[in-house]
């Protein structure tokens, strides 16, 4: 267990003084004391969760104890408090409730009414949009006043995403998520391959609609890695703990016709339609989207880590961002 915390210290020292760099490098109010902080505390869960001798000593530790499952359940809301704390926005009554709610409401069902084993149940079903639905429609961010910059986005989405994985993960104790922080070299070559496959029918078919131009503009490798970072750790990750840990997990569960292929398809379709609120949102972005969902869906189906999923994901945005502006 040693071994393992003095890891998660690393990760998260690592990635908090990444971000500081960067924040730093933009000259912006957000390098703030208070802020710095509040990222190094939200990155705790966000990397300890990905360990699984911490989330057998979390299921312990609430086991039968619906009261102590809430109260840890709370604790992710102190990255917020900090920021709040220092100046960054400040909380109404309507809102804490909110919150309150958005925390409680979901591990309170889940060990009420949840019911273990594999297959899953509406209670599973009506968590999962409770968790996601706040989160797709912003409404989280709006609790933050951060200036230029704003990171607002990554308290909540990340928010979002320690809470889903600490409600089906530590309470409802859901296996196959996938979320581990353990790369391997079939994660990496399996990545690899959703990565080229999509490339292959991404850009064609984009530059065929014109959803997007060809105007690379290459900002250096410490900008472009930053950037990565960035992406895999708030965009993809999350993304992928939802659309492949949690709904494609959960369908293959449910659905028997076909094999998981189908549930890879109607997951697939979920993520496209979820990008129809993302700027410029048509049908062409759904269309790229879902066949983006089958090639990171494919590398978590055939390495059973989110990790190989995340990358190339992340790639795939990275590279749009630099070379095909849309």
């Amino acid at each position: 267990m040693k071994r393992t915390l003095l890891t998660i210290g690393i990760l998260v020292a690592g990635l908090t003084a990444a971000a500081a760099y960067y924040g730093y490098r933009r000259a912006t109010e957000v390098t703030s004391v208070w802020v710095v902080l509040a990222f190094g505390l939200l990155m705790i869960p966000y990397f300890a969760l990905g360990f699984d001798r911490v989330v057998e000593a979390l299921r312990e530790m609430g086991r039968s104890n619906r009261v102590r499952l809430t109260l840890m359940g709370f604790l992710l809301l102190v990255p917020g408090l900090v920021v709040l704390v220092g100046g960054g926005g400040h909380l109404s009554l309507r809102r804490t409730l909110g919150l309150v709610l958005y925390i409680g409401a979901p591990i309170l069902l889940l060990a009420a009414w949840g019911r273990g084993g594999a297959r899953p149940s509406v209670v599973d079903l009506l968590v999962l949009l409770l968790l996601w639905l706040p989160v797709e429609l912003q409404y989280f961010e709006k609790f933050w006043n951060l200036p230029a910059g704003n990171p607002s986005y990554v308290l909540a989405k990340t928010l979002g995403m320690e809470l889903a994985l600490f409600c089906f993960m530590v309470v409802r104790r859901l296996d196959g998520v996938g979320y581990r922080f353990r790369l391997s070299t079939e994660d990496v070559s399996v990545g690899l391959i959703a990565l080229l496959a999509f490339l292959a029918i991404g850009i064609p078919t984009a530059l065929a609609t014109g959803f997007v131009q060809f105007s690379p503009h290459w900002v250096g490798p410490g900008k472009s890695f930053l950037m990565f970072l960035g992406i895999f750790f708030f965009v993809a990750l999350p993304e992928e703990v939802l659309f492949r840990g949690l709904i494609f997990n959960m369908l293959q569960r449910m659905i028997r016709t076909g094999g998981p292929y189908t549930s890879l398809l109607i997951s697939s379709v979920i993520f496209g339609l979820a990008h129809l609120n993302n700027p410029p949102g048509d049908w062409r972005y759904v269309m790229l989207a879902t066949a983006a969902g089958m090639c990171y869906g494919w590398a978590y189906l055939r390495t059973g880590s989110l990790l190989a999923a995340a990358y190339a994901h992340a790639l795939v945005d990275t590279i749009g961002m630099m070379a095909f502006p849309h």
